[in-house]
């Protein structure tokens, strides 16, 4: 396995760029003389300079065009294929899939059953739930965890391997050395001031994500803190355009019940080079614990935030949590999903956020069963063993040779 393209619609500072990029870093710690691609369109900037990129360009039947951009590499990677969001691409993966002598990987983030929208759009080309996946020899499925697993094979397919998702261990970057400059540079821009505590939230802006949860437990920190300590802010790390209705929610809710709350950071000030700028390290570093209140996650990349030395705080989705406990995460400061109630509907979630902020008795009552200091104190004392069990299962080289036993494997 030498030459590796990726194929995604858009690379983009998000969760399916730093996936692939950790691969193609550990791919190159074992196999330093491979060639790695990016195909698809890019939008960022700040996507690495030492990595071919090629852009696709749709023009005439589409999984031609595939065969023509994939000529020159052994293994092909598909990211996210069958989540429905262009079903013409669904298609042409799918074509292309069927039609090629190359081994091709499906990796599903995310599954179009999920998401009502998108299976609308298969059906209107004809495709059900279970003819998006190539059932040819030459195809196999990478699943990100035992769940999804388990998803995939009780479709009836076949070559289906749980490839968690990986961490860059760089143990010479030390992001403690920039948390001064990073405070000082957030106060000017008007993000934070530099004594807040930021309890950071590393996703995009989308209804699941549940942020109105996350701000009501901003919201409790700073009432049940002690007095005159520096008050909690949070920080969201990504806007999301295509939801920016629920952005804008949000920020006013935040305005109205005095909530510390920043959103945006990543891509203009927070990207992958840190001798061009601040990294994500730097952000977690700083922060006095990463959160998580997802009512759905693929992966739950947030749960693997422990090697900056800080703690994770939040809901416990228990189908993605499994198989973190399995490899030796403590994970029970958590709080089920029982305990706040949660909606995907934008109406509803907003209205539980409202809520919970305008009512005091209500968040008295929710901060006696959460109590949350107690829980962000026993996350702080599980840091180094969590942090050893991520080092050790999902540092990107471990994952990339898991990555190379799947290829070798059929």
């Amino acid at each position: 396995m030498t030459k590796v393209c990726f194929i995604h619609d858009k690379w983009r500072i998000d969760g399916v760029t730093s996936v692939v990029l950790n691969n193609i870093a550990g791919l190159n710690e074992i196999l330093p003389n491979s060639d790695f691609c990016l195909i698809g369109e890019t939008h960022s900037k700040t996507l690495p300079d030492n990595i071919e990129k090629r852009k696709i360009e749709w023009n005439g039947y589409k999984a031609r065009y595939l065969r023509e951009l994939t000529k020159d590499f052994d293994v092909v990677v598909i990211e996210n294929p069958t989540i429905g969001q262009y079903p013409e691409l669904t298609q042409a993966y799918m074509e292309f899939s069927e039609q090629t002598d190359k081994q091709v990987l499906y990796r599903i983030h995310d599954f179009a059953d999920d998401r009502s929208e998108n299976c609308e759009k298969l059906a209107a080309m004809g495709f059900s739930l279970d003819n998006i996946y190539p059932r040819t020899p030459n195809v196999g499925f990478i699943a990100l965890t035992s769940f999804d697993g388990n998803r995939l094979r009780e479709k009836g397919l076949e070559n289906v391997t749980v490839l968690p998702n990986s961490i860059i261990l760089n143990p010479d970057y030390d992001p403690k050395v920039r948390e001064t400059e990073l405070r000082e540079f957030f106060e000017r821009q008007g993000i934070a001031q530099t004594d807040e505590r930021m309890i950071t939230y590393p996703i995009r802006a989308i209804p699941r994500k549940n942020i109105g949860e996350a701000l009501v437990k901003i919201k409790i920190l700073n009432e049940t803190r002690d007095i005159g300590s520096p008050q909690y802010r949070l920080v969201v790390t990504r806007h999301n355009p295509n939801h920016q209705k629920y952005e804008d929610e949000l920020k006013r809710l935040a305005e109205v019940y005095d909530v510390p709350f920043s959103i945006g950071v990543a891509g203009r000030h927070i990207g992958f080079n840190p001798n061009s700028g601040f990294v994500m390290s730097d952000l977690v570093s700083a922060s006095e614990a990463v959160i998580t209140t997802a009512t759905r996650e693929g992966f739950g990349m947030a749960y693997l935030n422990w090697l900056d030395n800080t703690p994770v705080i939040g809901r416990d989705l228990q189908t993605i949590t499994s198989d973190f406990r399995k490899n030796g995460l403590l994970l029970d400061f958590l709080h089920t999903d029982r305990e706040i109630p949660s909606s995907e509907d934008l109406s509803e979630a907003l209205a539980y956020t409202q809520h919970y902020l305008g009512d005091a008795k209500v968040r008295y009552e929710l901060s006696d069963r959460l109590d949350m200091n107690s829980r962000i104190l026993q996350a702080k004392e599980a840091i180094l063993q969590n942090k050893s069990a991520v080092e050790r299962n999902y540092n990107h080289v471990t994952i990339a040779r898991k990555l190379l036993e799947c290829v070798e494997s059929y």
